[in-house]
């Protein structure tokens, strides 16, 4: 059994990660002078359900064209742990299970990504907080 109070998070935090970690700021995006409302809508995430996640979540996300995408997670430490779509998607709804029951508790970061053909990031991101606790 593995103790999910916040003492033993912080204490696997300090002796697995060595306290170190990211932050991320999974806020929607604020407009700035020239930006263009369309294109930063183009990718739409949505909150994972559950969550807090046990076994697994629900990700949906939307695009509003057509476009070459990645969803991936990512630990607190930056490291990729699961990749759950990489390729061109025609514009549209879709939804992806994750299942987190392989991977340690903890805080988890979930992104979606537009990407160039070469597998570069175009710019148009997302981000989502995930907690899985075993």
């Amino acid at each position: 059994m593995v103790p999910t109070d916040f003492t033993s998070l912080i204490h696997t935090w300090e002796t697995v990660y060595g306290g170190q970690g990211y932050l991320y700021n999974a806020e929607p995006p604020v407009l700035g002078v020239g930006d263009d409302p369309r294109e930063l809508a183009m990718l739409e995430l949505a909150p994972g359900a559950p969550n807090p996640v046990r076994t697994g979540v629900l990700l949906r996300y939307s695009l509003g064209r057509e476009a070459h995408i990645r969803l991936a997670i990512f630990d607190i430490a930056g490291r990729k742990v699961a990749v759950l779509a990489d390729g061109p998607r025609a514009a549209g709804d879709y939804a992806v299970q994750w299942d987190a029951s392989q991977v340690p508790s903890g805080a988890y970061l979930c992104r979606l990504e537009e990407l160039r053909a070469d597998g570069d990031a175009v710019g148009s991101r997302q981000t989502r907080k995930l907690l899985v606790i075993q």
